[in-house]
């Protein structure tokens, strides 16, 4: 039940938000409509392989995302662009989490990146993220080249452990073990050869057959 009031929640927002900008004479965009359509769909499922598989963050929301676009992608008639362009605002949800400096900059370069971060507002309005993270990333949209490097070196520096544990993108590194060499014991080896060594070698003898007078 209360999943149910939050998904209605958001979409009502969503409307709200898509009525307004109708109003005030600005372009909607289908797939962004799309997306946040179908959003609740994804978010349950996103849980779902989260909390029951253990899934990590972005695995999960790539496979909720592909279930339901399989289910539900004939029935709306969508095309092979507005599905990209769904996943793309989808995916980058869970970046907003983490403000690593190189990952900034790599979302930056997506197409739908204003996209998501509208896509972002209305989530934190329904209470699926935080307020003053989402306000920030709506008032980086917005800053011109200035304001947005001012903005990005007011950021926390990592420290050396973070960046060796994280990388520079924020993202988790696994660390590597080096192998050590095996070390080669000669004494045994040497042991073994001299033993081979000693060792009588068989020789095949002929018996000859006698006869008994």
């Amino acid at each position: 039940m209360q999943q149910q009031l939050e998904h209605n929640k958001f979409l009502q927002i969503a409307l709200e938000r898509t009525d307004y900008r109708i109003r005030s004479s600005k372009t909607v965009s289908p797939s962004f409509l799309y997306a946040a359509a179908l959003w609740p769909l994804v978010s349950e499922r996103w849980r779902y392989y989260q909390d029951e598989h253990k899934e990590p963050v972005v695995p999960a929301l790539v496979q909720a995302a592909h279930e339901v676009l399989e289910k539900f992608a004939r029935h709306l008639s969508l095309q092979r662009r507005q599905s990209s362009d769904m996943r793309e605002i989808w995916f980058m949800q869970p970046r907003f989490e983490k403000r690593s400096l190189r990952a900034i900059y790599r979302m930056f370069e997506q197409p739908r990146f204003r996209a998501a971060v509208d896509f972002l507002q209305i989530r934190a309005a329904a209470g699926e993220f935080d307020s003053v993270l989402a306000q920030w990333w709506m008032d980086l949209a917005d800053a011109d080249s200035d304001e947005r490097s001012a903005m990005l070196t007011q950021l926390p520096q990592p420290s050396r452990q973070q960046r060796a544990t994280t990388g520079m993108d924020g993202e988790a590194v696994k660390s590597k073990r080096r192998r050590r060499p095996r070390k080669r014991n000669y004494a045994n080896r040497k042991r073994k050869a001299m033993a081979a060594q000693a060792e009588p070698t068989s020789s095949n003898t002929t018996k000859g057959s006698g006869t008994h007078e």
